[in-house]
């Protein structure tokens, strides 16, 4: 049980703090993760919108679900941070 309150809490902060929403231009920008495992989340935008929508502060999620349900919108990904996954050394 605190295994997945602990990562449901993990996916919500890394989801949350890779996710943007542009109203006004209808694009909703997202760690590029999500474009590599779309096939996981959904077979069309919208769907892949609405499953990410689950993972955000509810601002977010609210505009995300109205972006979703108008139709045509932008889902763009950010590069990936890849500097945490590499190994450091010290020379030793």
């Amino acid at each position: 049980d605190n295994l997945e309150k602990g990562l449901a809490l993990a996916a919500t902060s890394f989801c949350n703090g890779e996710t943007t929403v542009d109203e006004d231009t209808r694009t909703i920008t997202t760690s590029k993760i999500f474009m590599w495992y779309k096939g996981d989340i959904g077979s069309s935008e919208a769907q892949r919108v609405r499953w990410l929508a689950d993972y955000v502060s509810a601002d977010k999620r609210e505009a995300m679900l109205r972006l979703a349900a108008g139709g045509e919108l932008n889902l763009e990904f950010s590069e990936y941070d890849w500097s945490p996954n590499q190994a450091t050394t010290n020379g030793t």
